[in-house]
């Protein structure tokens, strides 16, 4: 559901959603020219960030330093979301708010129809006192609202980049961001791309991108108010609803399809191109519902589940709900393997959990089609991972 407009809603997005309209160009350390801002390819997208030059995974796209860096998180705080008042404080306790107006021209604010513009602009009616300051003020928070990154690992910050921030969503990435706390971010190349092409990021962590196209096209709307138009999500056939094909032998798969109809329609086998009978897709969908039904009251009833989740897993391995349960497991063994008093049983605990990860990131690449771990390059001396199991902030 969307947050509600109250004060107490959390409105610290996740990630950027990028519209710049300046074009401009960043000089990559030692190859001359290596990305431009120009117009998207996205409809709806403004402008987009383009390679100058040819990439290979795991090389570093580009190196930016951020305009502001804001907390976000404060230890009385852990259990309860920020109010905007909190998010204008550590503005302000920053002192970087007239910087992101002045070095940020061309980061997106949003447009005057839009759900999160309204409620900053009355929220600033009753915060700000100065009648002067009062729109300034909003807009910087506008900035930091579509613009800013979580800074990694844990999330601390709120970072805003001049360029990193204008580049495009996709939910089949070609790049990641790492977003450090200090120093500056980085684009990391993890797919082939070729000089001329756009460059695209993920606004979503991996466990994210591997939800039914419904439930990220909520987060889209909640956080950054758009429709995502990549492959991914205009295709016929959800890729994260992966039934194994009911005939023996075969190893191919039947997608969901992504049609607005309550009941369960499934494409032909991407394998032998068998239709399964309605009988089966009937009981796919049943299941599917009962597992949906079981995950969402995990942790806390893990062991209830564990052994219709397990069945599921080992009928559809590569179905977005197996793959949130391995990640459960993962988690949750983790956690049994640190709290053991005894090495052996730790070790246990932990290979256990390896084999839970492993099972959820095999999902993951089925339905992204793109290796969770960037390849080594030549010209890096170690390649980053994408921000595997950075959870939902928002």
């Amino acid at each position: 559901p969307l947050a509600p407009l109250t004060p107490l809603a959390p409105l610290a997005p996740l990630a950027p959603r990028p519209l710049a309209r300046v074009a401009s160009a960043m000089r990559g350390p030692d190859r001359g020219e290596a990305v431009a801002v120009g117009p998207s390819l996205v409809a709806g997208g403004g402008d987009g960030v383009f390679a100058q030059r040819a990439f290979l995974p795991g090389e570093q796209i580009l190196q930016d330093p951020y305009l502001a860096s804001v907390l976000r998180i404060w230890p009385d705080r852990l259990n309860g979301p920020l109010t905007l008042d909190d998010i204008y404080g550590a503005l302000k306790a920053s002192g970087k708010g007239p910087e992101l107006l002045e070095n940020g021209p061309s980061l997106y604010r949003g447009a005057p129809d839009k759900r999160l513009v309204g409620y900053y602009t009355e929220w600033g009616e009753t915060a700000v006192e100065e009648p002067d300051e009062r729109a300034s003020v909003v807009e910087a928070m506008l900035v930091l609202a579509y613009n800013a990154y979580n800074s990694q690992p844990d999330n601390r910050y709120q970072l805003v980049y001049p360029l990193i921030s204008k580049v495009n969503h996709s939910c089949t990435p070609n790049a990641c961001v790492i977003a450090p706390e200090n120093g500056p971010g980085e684009v990391i190349c993890i797919k082939p791309i070729g000089a001329g092409d756009e460059v695209f990021v993920s606004y979503l962590c991996d466990s994210q991108l591997t939800h039914p196209l419904e439930d990220r096209a909520t987060q889209f709307a909640r956080n950054w108010e758009f429709v995502c138009s990549c492959p991914r999500c205009k295709a016929l056939g959800d890729d994260t609803r992966r039934f194994s094909c009911p005939d023996d032998g075969c190893a191919g798969h039947c997608k969901g399809m992504t049609a607005e109809s309550s009941d369960l329609e499934v494409l032909p086998c991407d394998e032998c191109g068998r239709m399964p009978e309605e009988d089966v897709v009937r009981g796919w969908a049943d299941l599917e519902d009962e597992i949906a039904e079981l995950l969402k009251g995990l942790p806390e009833n893990l062991y209830c589940a564990w052994c219709p989740c397990e069945e599921f897993a080992a009928k559809h391995p590569e179905h977005c709900l197996a793959g949130r349960w391995k990640y459960q497991l993962a988690e949750h063994t983790d956690c049994e393997a640190a709290a053991a008093e005894d090495t052996e049983e730790a070790e246990t605990l932990r290979a256990e959990a390896s084999v839970s990860r492993a099972a959820w990131r095999t999902c993951a690449e089925a339905a992204m089609g793109t290796p969770l771990e960037v390849p080594e390059s030549p010209k890096r001396s170690k390649a980053p991972k994408l921000q595997l199991e950075q959870a939902p902030v928002c």
